[in-house]
């Protein structure tokens, strides 16, 4: 599971990148996202606040 975390972790950064250089978005903190897993009998539940930060900094 380390791996699938890590994975989206580089993503959304990757994500982030993309919107900022394309000007969608202004300048964000990637120390902010934060990205949470919690397991109940090996079945993970994933949560982000990936999209409430950016929503926040969309250029209008």
């Amino acid at each position: 599971m380390n791996n699938f975390i890590k994975d989206l972790s580089d993503f959304l950064f990757d994500f982030t990148d993309f919107l900022e250089r394309n000007k969608f978005i202004s300048p964000i903190n990637k120390k902010q996202i934060s990205i949470d897993y919690s397991s109940n009998n090996k079945q993970g539940d994933l949560a982000t606040n990936f999209y409430l930060i950016v929503k926040r900094k969309m250029v209008l």
